[in-house]
């Protein structure tokens, strides 16, 4: 305890008289200062519209459902009061558990900050000039100071006002414990306790001459002149050994009981809660007060912050917002994700859920405002509203008719013109800008309201050539008592396309001659334009193993050269192609061709064939008995390729006793005639004019290959052996 004593002399001579006010202190100890500032405990993130802001005020409205009543900067003046629609109506319970931050500044720490409820006739402009000093808060009146009059300038406080400081700085002769008046022997003094510790909390009345302690001193020759000083009561004062600005953040409960005109509240839960009387005519001079924070800061200086943990009469809130492909008869399909995008101009369903889940009574979600808005660097990326489409509301179409219309102020507080909303307000035409907004109305505790929106799908969404990145699109709901934001990814993909210059087919395959290499070109393309969604050539040969060849492009003609080493040649394969495209991973339509080596075999060879009857007992020549007799050739080593077909036949011999016939086969050309022996005789030859040639060996009638012999040949079954011999020719 330190005790000051301030006297001047008075020219009158007075047996001493002294006077002593002393209130209650609870003395709590402090907790250690850290180095940082601790996350934020699970607190309402939708409070943006809660607050406003005073002229001046050096308070930032909620990110996040965290208010930062002041930085941590010399001379800062921060206010910040809820809105009309938010004030605390008195007739009615009210409950609040907050979570208050002082910043990390520790024992540099100044000066605090004060919850307030008042009805100042400034309503949410009340603040105090920037140039007040840090001992005020923002709420208190000035402090006398050796002033010629005792009255304390409560007109100069936050009017019709009651407030509970948390102040982290000791100022000398303003924050005491106790104060008393003394006179002796014609002299005035005053004597008063600092408070002890680093940081303390209480309340009062700012505009309550109540609220402060004055004394009188003395002054002058013989004492005739009389000044006057004053401090503060610290009313219900709780002081801590350490400084409160230590990073963390302390739970602070206030109640009202209606019933009992009592205010309850409790710092960190402390052991025994403060209660306070007050009767809201005689203190506010109404039941409706404004309620909020104000905070200060000197050459000393602390980051004071504020969030929120509940507020009764807030509605705890949610908002669902997705987006779904539609079925063939224009109902709700599956959800549009990263793994199942949509098609660029795919048309899809919106469904907005907004709920009031709330529990207590008395907790609408008032004057519910929906807006949207598309992010990004073009508008033409991922899904966009489409005007004409329409939106319905909980079932209901809006049509342009008095049902719906646009909210009465806009995001920023500011009054607009309210008319009968149409489709084309949900969405801005401007990227980056929310739409002016369709009023839902209000939502009741337990309900839900339904919007659901046709959009249509724009050109893919970005990629950083790994993944879909999307295009993020933001949908409000904006209430006078709470607010809702939800930001969802849209994906559209891009699905490529690709052709062949040439396809062959399997009748009549490419044909490859050289190194074993096949070319393929063609054409190939994407929606997107994007510069990482580069293309890769996948193909496959008879359906085996996926192999890859970059293609390094997002778009346009390709040729690219396909190793068949290792492929046999003498068949035909086929050969399977398709375009993926980084980011997207999407794949293009198949294209199938068909390719050989350039070879050169028979494609069918007769196993059994013969000769007419006809027998006479004369020297004979006998035709054959088939039209396919001969074999079929197939040249696939291109065209202008060269073959010769020639034939060994063996002698023939009865198949009853082995006799060999009097006669043998014979190759006739031109009217000439040549035996057909063990040795080789030329039958056929071709030079091919395709690619892939297959030409079944035929002669005329009176020509080709026949059978000869004599009149004096006995009857009976023959048998005998034709080997058939093909050669390659070099091509003239």
């Amino acid at each position: 305890m330190r005790l000051k004593i301030r006297s001047l002399v008075k020219k009158w001579l007075r047996p001493v008289i002294s006077i002593a006010i002393t209130l209650g202190t609870v003395t709590l100890s402090g907790q250690v200062a850290f180095a940082t500032i601790d996350p934020v405990p699970d607190h309402i993130a939708n409070i943006d519209h809660l607050f406003a802001l005073p002229s001046g005020s050096d308070s930032v409205l909620p990110d996040k459902g965290v208010t930062v009543v002041n930085n941590a900067l010399p001379n800062q003046s921060g206010a910040i009061w809820s809105q009309e629609a938010n004030k605390i109506d008195l007739t009615k319970d009210f409950t609040s558990t907050m979570l208050l931050n002082f910043g990390d500044s520790a024992a540099s720490a100044a000066d605090g900050m004060a919850f307030v409820m008042h009805n100042d006739s400034s309503k949410t402009g009340a603040i105090q000039p920037s140039n007040t000093p840090g001992n005020q808060l923002g709420v208190w009146a000035p402090q006398l100071t050796d002033a010629s009059s005792s009255n304390v300038e409560v007109n100069k406080a936050i009017q019709n006002s009651f407030a509970v400081e948390f102040d982290t700085y000791q100022n000398n002769n303003w924050d005491v414990s106790d104060f008393s008046q003394e006179q002796s022997w014609g002299r005035y003094s005053i004597n008063e306790t600092q408070i002890s510790g680093q940081s303390h909390i209480a309340y009062g009345f700012p505009s309550q001459t109540s609220s402060y302690y004055v004394g009188q001193t003395s002054s002058g020759i013989f004492g005739l002149t009389t000044k006057y000083s004053s401090a503060l009561k610290h009313q219900g004062l709780q002081t801590f050994s350490s400084t409160i600005s230590n990073g963390r953040w302390h739970t602070f409960k206030v109640s009202w009981s209606a019933a009992n005109k009592t205010l309850t509240y409790s710092f960190d839960n402390q052991a025994q809660p403060t209660v306070v009387s007050i009767n809201p005519m005689q203190t506010f001079g109404s039941n409706s007060v404004y309620w909020g924070f104000t905070g200060k800061t000197g050459t000393f200086f602390e980051r004071n912050a504020v969030a929120f943990q509940s507020i009764s009469n807030i509605p705890t809130t949610k908002q669902d917002f997705k987006t779904y492909h539609k079925n063939a008869d224009g109902s709700q399909g599956n959800e549009v994700t990263q793994a199942n995008p949509a098609k660029p101009n795919e048309d899809l369903l919106g469904v907005i859920n907004g709920t009031n889940t709330s529990n207590t009574t008395d907790t609408s979600w008032k004057s519910v405002a929906i807006r949207g808005k598309k992010m990004g660097t073009d508008s033409n990326q991922g899904y966009l509203y489409n005007s004409g489409a329409g939106i319905t509301i909980n079932g209901k179409k809006l049509d342009g008719s008095s049902n719906y219309q646009t909210p009465a102020v806009d995001l920023n507080g500011n009054a607009q013109t309210v008319r009968n909303a149409k489709d084309t307000d949900l969405f801005s035409t401007k990227l980056g800008d929310y739409g002016t907004g369709i009023n839902l109305g209000d939502i009741a505790m337990g309900s839900t309201i339904t919007t659901k929106v046709n959009f249509k799908a724009g050109s893919p969404t970005p990629t950083d050539g790994k993944s879909n990145l999307g295009s993020e699109m933001d949908i409000r709901l904006d209430g006078t008592t709470a607010s809702e934001e939800t930001m969802l990814k849209a994906y559209v993909t891009s699905v490529p396309t690709m052709s062949l210059d040439s396809q062959a087919t399997a009748n009549s395959p490419t044909i490859i001659t050289g190194d074993n290499t096949l070319t393929l070109s063609g054409k190939w393309q994407q929606p997107s334009n994007d510069s990482k969604a580069v293309g890769t050539l996948n193909y496959s040969i008879d359906d085996g193993p996926n192999k890859t060849v970059a293609l390094n492009s997002i778009g346009g003609d390709f040729t690219q050269k396909i190793d068949l080493s290792g492929v046999s040649m003498s068949q035909v394969h086929k050969v399977s192609a398709y375009i993926s495209n980084a980011g997207y991973n999407e794949k293009s339509n198949v294209v199938t061709t068909y390719v050989t080596g350039g070879s050169l075999s028979f494609s069918q060879i007769n196993s059994d064939i013969g000769f007419s009857d006809g027998i006479t007992g004369q020297n004979q020549l006998l035709g054959r008995n088939s039209d396919n007799w001969a074999p079929t050739v197939r040249d696939t080593r291109g065209k202008g390729s060269s073959w010769t077909l020639m034939a060994q036949a063996s002698p023939l011999v009865r198949t009853s006793d082995n006799k060999q016939l009097d006669g043998n086969l014979v190759y006739v050309a031109n009217k000439q005639t040549a035996n057909i022996t063990n040795t080789a005789t030329v039958v056929a030859n071709k030079v091919t004019t395709t690619d892939f040639d297959e030409t079944a060996v035929n002669w005329s009638k009176d020509a080709g290959i026949m059978l000869q012999y004599s009149g004096g040949a006995y009857s009976g079954e023959y048998t005998g052996t034709i080997k058939w011999t093909l050669a390659s020719v070099p091509s003239p």
